[in-house]
C-alpha cells in the first residue's frame, strides 16, 4: 500500500495559523500537527511509501519530514500554481511518481482520522471505496455521496436526498482503477479544467469503467479542518480520547 496525501491548499480559512505554514502543520494537540498525525498513523499501519503534494511552505513539510520521518519513503511534488488551481491539478502533477506495483490511498492533507480507520481499511473486502459516515448530519458545505446498495454512483458537494450520505475524502483504490481515474484528470486539464473538485473527473468513470464501494466509519472520528471551528471541535474530541 502507498499514500498520497494532497497539501498543496492555501488554507485561507484557517486565518493567522496560515500565515507562515500549510494547513497541514496547524497543531492539533501534545505538540502534534494535523500531518503528524497523519503520518504517525501510516507508519504504525505499516504505510511508509507516501506521496505528498505541496504548495505554499513547502520548506515546514521539509522540516518535519527531515526531522521525524526519514526513516519513510517519502516524495513531496511541488503545485506551484497552487493559488490558481485546485487539488485536481495536483493529482495530475503526481500522476508520475505514484507506484504502479502498490494499492493507493488518497486523503485530503485536512483529515484528522481516529488510527482505527486504517484497520478498517485494512480489513474491508472491496478493492476500491471511499470513507462516509451514514450518522453524521449531512454537512452543506462538504462532500456527500450517492449510493445504492455498496456502490457510490456519485460524489459532490451539492447534493440531497435520502441515499446521500456525508463523505470524507479518504479512498482506497488498486492502482489500475486508480489511474483511469488519473487519466480522466488528464483530459480535465488538457481541456483547462484545473479548478474544479478531482470527484467531477471521478464522477466521468464511475460505474462505466471502475466500481467504488463505500466503508461506513460510524463514530470514529475522521473530519477535515476546513476552519478554526472545525479546528477547535477535532482539538476538544482529541482530548477526551
Amino acid at each position: 500500500m502507498q499514500a498520497l496525501i494532497l497539501n498543496s491548499g492555501l488554507g485561507r480559512r484557517m486565518g493567522e495559523l496560515t500565515d507562515k505554514k500549510p494547513k497541514c502543520m496547524v497543531e492539533i494537540n501534545n505538540n502534534q500537527t494535523i500531518l503528524s498525525r497523519q503520518l504517525d498513523i501510516l507508519r504504525d499501519n505499516y504505510i511508509t511509501d507516501i506521496v505528498i503534494t505541496t504548495g505554499p511552505y513547502e520548506s515546514e513539510i521539509k522540516k518535519l519530514i527531515k526531522k521525524n520521518y526519514e526513516n519513510l519513503n517519502i516524495q513531496l511534488i511541488n503545485n506551484n500554481k497552487y493559488d490558481k488551481t485546485n487539488y485536481i491539478y495536483s493529482m495530475y502533477l503526481a500522476k508520475e511518481i505514484i507506484s504502479e506495483r502498490a494499492d493507493v490511498l488518497l486523503l485530503h492533507g485536512d483529515l484528522v482520522f481516529n488510527d482505527k480507520i486504517l484497520k478498517k481499511i485494512n480489513s474491508a473486502v472491496f478493492d476500491n471505496f471511499v470513507l462516509i459516515n451514514k450518522n453524521k448530519k449531512n454537512p452543506s458545505k462538504d462532500f456527500k455521496a450517492i449510493i445504492e446498495d455498496y456502490n457510490v454512483k456519485k460524489i459532490d458537494v451539492n447534493l440531497e436526498g435520502n441515499n446521500a450520505f456525508s463523505l470524507q475524502p479518504f479512498y482506497k483504490f488498486k492502482y489500475n482503477d486508480f489511474k483511469v481515474w488519473l487519466n480522466e484528470i488528464g483530459n480535465f486539464i488538457m481541456n483547462g479544467e484545473n479548478k474544479v473538485y478531482a470527484e467531477k473527473a471521478l464522477n466521468q468513470v464511475l460505474n462505466k469503467k471502475i466500481e467504488l464501494k463505500y466503508v461506513d466509519i460510524g463514530s470514529l472520528l475522521c473530519m477535515e479542518v476546513d476552519n478554526k471551528e472545525d479546528l477547535k471541535r477535532v482539538q476538544e474530541i482529541l482530548n477526551k480520547d
